[in-house]
């Protein structure tokens, strides 16, 4: 049985459709910005689902020679026929979505995954992000009902963030968005020098005086595992959610190429292994087992 605590269910349906690139461009070093049209709003409100889900999208053919497994994405946002997607290439796979080109046409399959859970008290939430894991926590956010959320984002300097602006301040008021750079170079009237975790540290006081309903986290996987350890330590009571980014073969659950491992029951029991595409990708942090690195790896 496993452990989730009141994840919600994915809802259907899902489908596979064809998108047309629109535009990919470059918005800062190493950092791409997608656009696809898609054939109606019904469409893309269907394959984009709800925020915290994710599509499995095809690359390229004439990049990739043939066969290659599709690629996990979050969307960035989503409006009317046109969604975006923020990405940053790691391996082949996403070196080869930068040669995508406009009318060029990708496969999208979606929605896939459990969304963000719905809250008793949306507005009363705060998101952490750190670099590429903003897109997911900046679409629920952008919900008119979830609005008066609060924005902590650590970023490695001022270029990863400055292209994002106008888009995060469209979502977030300006005293309730906290940026931060690893290398201090974001300007004093954006943000300040230092990590998620530096920032915490310097309002422990204040976020635990008036501590929020509940905590979304998306980001690297240490980043994830530090932010959780810290809510963990000082205010347990207050629930962390994640939005975990595996590696995806399939993202559909059936090759179990994504697993973390679950948290022991309260006996010390262990149970099944996670299957982040299918059980997740949003996931309460305290059913997962959690290392320096980030969610442990499943032993089964």
């Amino acid at each position: 049985m496993l452990n989730l605590g009141t994840a919600p269910s994915p809802p259907q349906p899902l489908i596979d459709t064809l998108a047309t690139v629109v535009s990919n461009t470059v918005v800062a070093e190493g950092l791409y910005h997608l656009t696809l049209a898609f054939d109606s709003a019904g469409c893309l409100a269907t394959v984009a689902g709800e925020a915290g889900q994710f599509v499995m999208l095809s690359l390229p053919q004439q990049q990739t020679q043939g066969f290659a497994f599709r690629r996990a994405f979050s969307w960035h946002t989503v409006a009317d026929t046109k969604a975006t997607i923020l990405y940053k290439p790691f391996g082949w796979g996403t070196q080869a979505l930068t040669q995508a080109q406009a009318g060029q046409t990708l496969s999208v399959l979606g929605a896939l995954g459990r969304p963000f859970p719905t809250f008793a008290q949306p507005a009363n939430t705060l998101v952490i992000a750190g670099g590429v894991g903003l897109p997911p926590l900046l679409r629920w956010a952008s919900n008119p009902a979830h609005k008066g959320a609060s924005l902590l984002y650590g970023v490695r300097d001022a270029s990863q963030v400055t292209p994002l602006l106008p888009d995060i301040n469209a979502v977030f008021a300006p005293d309730a968005c906290h940026l931060m750079a690893d290398d201090g170079s974001l300007p004093s009237h954006l943000g300040q020098a230092g990590s998620v975790i530096t920032w915490l540290g310097a309002k422990q006081e204040q976020v635990l005086a008036k501590p929020p309903a509940q905590v979304l986290v998306c980001g690297p996987n240490r980043m994830m595992a530090a932010v959780v350890q810290w809510w963990q330590t000082y205010a347990p009571a207050v629930p962390v959610w994640v939005s975990l980014e595996n590696h995806m073969p399939c993202g559909t659950g059936a090759c179990w190429g994504c697993v973390v491992a679950q948290a022991d029951t309260a006996e010390g029991q262990p149970q099944p292994p996670v299957r982040v595409c299918d059980e997740g990708p949003v996931l309460p942090a305290h059913a997962l087992r959690w290392v320096a690195s980030g969610p442990a790896a499943s032993g089964w």
